[in-house]
């Protein structure tokens, strides 16, 4: 019985590890993305602000 705790408790350091591993992964990844989607919007909106200045002139 005390084999099987041991081993129990072993894999769930490992899991618990992997765990950490991982979410640290996801949230650089997550904020890698979000700046993709600040920067095309920031252009998407500098376009359409171009567009309706030069809809205004002429």
């Amino acid at each position: 019985m005390e084999k099987f705790f041991c081993f129990g408790v072993a894999v769930g350091m490992m899991a618990g590890a992997l765990l950490a591993v991982n979410s640290y992964k996801v949230r650089k990844f997550v904020c890698e993305s979000q700046e993709q989607v600040k920067e095309s919007v920031e252009k998407m909106n500098e376009k359409r602000e171009k567009r309706q200045s030069d809809g205004e002139k002429e």
